[in-house]
């Protein structure tokens, strides 16, 4: 019965051991950080979406760096974004006060997407681009 027992135990240590890599200090993060440069959407639409306004940026850039233990601050078009980030790349924030944003990275591209709608007005931006 005793042997059972340390067998049982044993087999729930190796469970407890496999742990993903960012607990074992390898920082995921640290791909994703640079300066991205691609292209980008504007879309400005008022009164139930009427499109007022649609602007196609090339060349435009975005930034990314650590924000505390695990997030990421990105940095796009003056405005700063604390972000949550998983180790398979997904960005995401939807608690700001009229919207949210979330993302992509994959290889060595980001995409990132900001909305934000008040008072009958949509703002959205799209981005994709190339780390530099």
């Amino acid at each position: 019965m005793r042997q059972g027992v340390i067998v049982i135990v044993a087999c729930l240590s190796l469970f407890v051991g496999c742990k993903d890599d960012d607990v074992n200090g390898i920082d995921y993060r640290d791909k994703m950080v640079g300066t991205y440069v691609g292209d980008s959407d504007y879309r400005y639409s008022a009164n139930g979406g009427e499109n007022v306004m649609d602007t196609v940026y090339l060349g435009d850039t975005l930034s990314v760096a650590k924000d505390g233990d695990k997030g990421l601050a990105i940095v796009y078009r003056r405005q700063s974004f604390e972000v949550a980030c998983t180790a398979d790349g997904h960005i995401s924030r939807d608690n700001y006060p009229h919207g949210g944003c979330d993302g992509k990275y994959f290889d060595d591209s980001l995409y990132f997407n900001y909305n934000e709608s008040f008072q009958g007005r949509t703002v959205t931006y799209n981005f994709k681009g190339k780390k530099q």
